[in-house]
């Protein structure tokens, strides 16, 4: 896959298409918290292939993110409006891949319902979804954030996510109104 050449929509779409073909629900159904997320590299470990195991480069490797605002139900049990925002072009410093990162949350409570990890080659990708709120994984609007604590991802490969991730508000003026 060529990031270079593939806009964030149809990336999103491609990665979301990964997401809704199934996978585990996480049982955890907290709300996320509004607590502020602090910055923190954010590390893939325990995945399988070993490989993907690694840190995330944001400062390099961020090709295109953002955010949008949606309406209608992402997926059965999900929000019916729900905010989008998605990081891609990530350098995995163990295998030096690209990587695209993606969280929904419900636009009035902050609440994660999906995330998912994808390798730029067709590989593993990883994700977790459920239809309540992840614990493990808050939002900060303010500080346009995501945080990850031992956020466990399954579907085709098992991994874990640790840190944060900043995100760019670059879509329409109703979606920084509504998603941050």
């Amino acid at each position: 896959m060529n990031f270079a050449r593939i806009s964030l929509s149809a990336l999103m779409a491609s990665t979301l298409a990964f997401g809704l073909a199934g996978c585990d629900e996480d049982s955890t159904s907290a709300a996320t918290p509004a607590a502020p997320v602090s910055a923190a590299p954010l590390v893939v470990s325990g995945a399988t292939p070993s490989t993907a195991n690694g840190t995330l480069d944001k400062a390099t490797g961020i090709g295109e993110s953002g955010i949008s605002d949606a309406t209608g139900n992402f997926s059965s049990g999900g929000p019916n409006n729900y905010c989008r925002a998605a990081v891609y072009a990530l350098t995995n410093s163990g295998d030096g891949r690209k990587y695209v990162v993606q969280v929904v949350f419900d636009k009035t409570t902050r609440a994660v319902t999906y995330v998912s990890l994808a390798e730029d080659a067709a590989s593993p990708s990883f994700m977790a979804r459920a239809n309540a709120g992840l614990a493990s994984v808050a939002v900060d609007i303010a500080n346009r954030r995501i945080g990850f604590t031992a956020t466990a991802l399954t579907g085709a490969n098992p991994a874990t996510l640790n840190g944060s991730l900043e995100y760019v508000t670059n879509g329409s003026v109703a979606d920084r109104a509504n998603c941050g």
